[in-house]
């Protein structure tokens, strides 16, 4: 039979943790790895059950068929892209098409041997869904759609995402509170066990837990100081789930059978389940954000899988629970995603709610489509012709979309933050460089249509709720003249500098909302018509400045891997601003993926020599472990006794993820196993890694401070 996930792990992998596993009590086939000293066991037997084990192995062996398949067909559709891309930069240097020609040939339209056109539009223009939507019996999150997009697996920060439209902060000009309460709308904390957790058993159970916690008004927590803090109004905000992807095994559970290699569950089947089982009585908690989606084959497994699990737990735990439910908001986060928004949501049925944006996603992975292409350049997200014609096209087709089926159009994370001494009062330098910056882009989205955005951080909510209301009104067909000014009311209530509002206001005289279907062309909506853009890629200032941000790519990078398997997934770091006022920006996965395409291919195409980009990575290191400030970057995740063991992994994946030929396609194939008890709890990760998996992580670098 064929190996699951032998991209993440091998079968010497698997076959070397089944002898530290135990067989799940009365459910013969799984087998759990736990953590020696046993702390994740007390959090998970809380949220885990018979029941739900039961559920998740029934559900595995019903779904292996389907996964297997969209596995597969996703690796052979990757070898399809990237051998086109190969032939077709060969056929353009031989008839003289330059990259910047509108005739220049790519995989875009290419068909398959079988007859699909794996990267591109669909030939059949899907029109709407194919069954009857029936009514939910609770109110689905209403407009607009401020979405809270954080994981809740302490106390402390469940608490503050149930009571994030209750946190005014100091400054606060009354015009706020005055639109919250004309508006009455819900925003929706979104908890996030795809990005903003990694993937160990503790984490997972604890997030499961938490949320669970709060929907049954039960959450609370005490500080050091002793000053308890509850849910003010659990009935103040929606809630909602993001699921990991299908392709990610679960690290510390696995199917054993007979006649079949041993293999891990899907994780999306263990967080899937687990959500289910434990709010089965709350259909208010049954909306789902479902991420890392291609295709349409790989939205109709997911629906399948969906439906499925919601039967089975209907059946064996929960009777009053009604399988049909959950909805579904899409994640599109890939450029084949993009273009096959209405066939997903053909696909996906009556569970489809709407989409949603990931834009840095979407940039990194169509780098990892284009990286056999010395061409493509990694479009920097500030660049004038990308925020104003490609993401204009980008938003208009997604919105459009969404509306055509019925759904919720939510625009792409705002990821930027105040510094931490600027957090607590309005008129801070650093509060109101972040929330010009909010205007700007909360402001864009809704003039492109969308009904809404998701944030970063709690800080927003209530601005987030604010500008919905304001903007709802100002564009009212019978808004008054004091309606019509709500919106300027509230960005000059806010920002105290003439210069910020000046150029909020003057934003909004540019950017308004699609009146007609934009012709979509695939170059400008994949960013990577370059033609007009004087600043397009570091490499055309000279290879040195391009070493210089690799290095700080490479800075940001390590810190983030080191956070990220010490338990926290998102680590929010300084970055330089124009105006010269400190912020923070949110990193994550996403972020470091578009950072190591954008090396990788640069080493992959001989554009800066290798040895250059090991040096910049040591010398990135090096100021890690020395506490480096400087105006464009600042240590966040500190050297020390505690993280040392890590930085020695962030350090040797981080060179293979942009140096190896043949690099993962995620770089959760090289992160599942340190999520792994085995290794995650050895005194050396990557020599335990080394010895489960002696190709992808045999040979490392010397330890960082060695």
């Amino acid at each position: 039979a064929p190996e699951m996930f032998r991209g993440a792990l091998s079968e010497h992998a698997v076959a070397e943790l089944m002898s530290d596993g135990s067989p799940v009590p009365t459910v013969p086939g799984l087998v759990l790895l736990e953590a020696a000293d046993g702390l994740d066991r007390g959090v998970a037997a809380r949220v885990e059950s018979e029941g739900a084990f039961r559920v998740m192995l029934e559900l595995h062996d019903k779904m292996r068929a389907d996964i297997l398949r969209v596995l597969e067909l996703r690796e052979r559709d990757q070898l399809f892209i990237h051998s086109r891309t190969r032939g077709f930069v060969q056929l353009n240097e031989t008839i003289g098409v330059p990259w910047t020609s509108r005739e220049y040939n790519t995989v875009i339209g290419a068909e398959d041997a079988d007859g699909r056109i794996v990267f591109g539009p669909s030939v059949v223009k899907p029109t709407r869904l194919p069954v009857h939507r029936p009514q939910r019996d609770t109110a689905a999150p209403i407009d607009p759609q401020v979405t809270l997009l954080r994981p809740g697996g302490d106390g402390k920060t469940a608490v503050e995402n149930m009571n994030a439209v209750h946190r005014a902060v100091k400054g606060e000009p009354a015009i706020v509170a005055e639109l919250l309460k004309a508006s009455g709308a819900r925003p929706t904390w979104c908890c996030d066990t795809a990005e903003g957790t990694s993937p160990t058993r503790e984490s997972l159970a604890l997030s499961a837990l938490r949320f669970r916690e709060c929907l049954s008004h039960e959450a609370g927590h005490v500080a050091p100081t002793g000053e308890r803090f509850n849910i003010r109004d659990a009935e103040a905000v929606h809630t909602a789930r993001r699921l990991p992807g299908f392709l990610v095994p679960c690290p510390f559970l696995f199917r054993r059978a007979t006649m079949v290699p041993a293999e891990p569950v899907p994780l999306l089947i263990y967080d899937l389940v687990l959500h289910l089982a434990n709010n089965a009585r709350n259909p208010e908690a049954m909306t789902l954000h479902m991420t890392k989606l291609q295709t349409e084959e790989e939205a109709a497994v997911v629906a399948k899988l969906l439906r499925t699990a919601e039967e089975l737990v209907s059946t064996q735990i929960e009777p009053l629970y009604r399988p049909g439910t959950a909805r579904v908001v899409i994640i599109i986060e890939t450029p084949r995603a993009m273009f096959r928004i209405g066939d997903m949501a053909m696909a996906f049925g009556a569970y489809f709610a709407g989409v949603q944006l990931s834009w840095q996603s979407f940039i990194a992975d169509t780098a990892c489509m284009f990286r056999e292409d010395p061409g493509y350049r990694l479009p920097p997200i500030q660049d004038t012709v990308i925020a104003r014609r490609t993401l204009r096209t980008v938003h208009d087709h997604l919105v459009r979309e969404a509306r055509r089926f019925g759904g919720t159009a939510v625009s792409g994370l705002f990821p930027e933050l105040p510094t931490p001494e600027g957090m607590g009062d309005v008129k801070s330098p650093s509060f109101q460089a972040a929330m010009r910056r909010f205007f700007e882009t909360s402001i864009g989205a809704l003039a492109r249509g969308f009904d809404g955005f998701a944030l970063a951080h709690p800080i927003y909510v209530r601005y987030g709720v604010a500008v919905t209301e304001a903007w709802r009104r100002a564009r009212a067909p019978n808004a008054s003249p004091a309606d019509k000014k709500l919106v300027e009311r509230l960005v000059r209530g806010v920002l105290t500098a003439d210069a910020d509002c000046a150029a909020v206001l003057n934003l909004m005289a540019e950017v308004v909302a699609p009146s007609h279907e934009v012709k979509l062309c695939p170059r400008e909506f994949l960013a990577i018509d370059v033609g007009h853009s004087s600043k397009y890629h570091r490499l055309l200032d000279g290879v040195d400045e391009y070493l210089r941000i690799a290095k700080i790519k490479s800075f940001v990078a390590l810190q983030a891997l080191t956070s990220w398997f010490t338990g926290k997934a998102e680590l929010a770091m300084r970055v330089p601003h124009p105006s010269g006022r400190p912020l923070r920006r949110s990193v994550n996965r996403a972020t470091l993926e578009a950072f190591r395409w954008d090396i990788w291919r640069c080493v992959h195409h001989r554009q800066v020599p290798v040895s250059d980009v090991v040096r910049v990575v040591f010398e990135a290191m090096r100021d890690i472990m020395e506490g480096v400030v400087a105006p464009d970057r600042a240590v966040d995740v500190t050297f020390n006794q505690n993280t040392r063991r890590w930085y020695q992994v962030a350090t040797n994946l981080w060179l293979r993820v942009i140096i190896d030929d043949e690099p993962p396609a995620q770089l959760s194939e090289y992160l599942t196993v340190f999520c792994n008890p085995t290794v995650r709890f050895a005194t050396s990760p990557w020599v335990a890694a080394s010895k489960l998996d002696p190709i992808k992580f045999g040979s490392a670098v010397d330890r960082p401070g060695s």
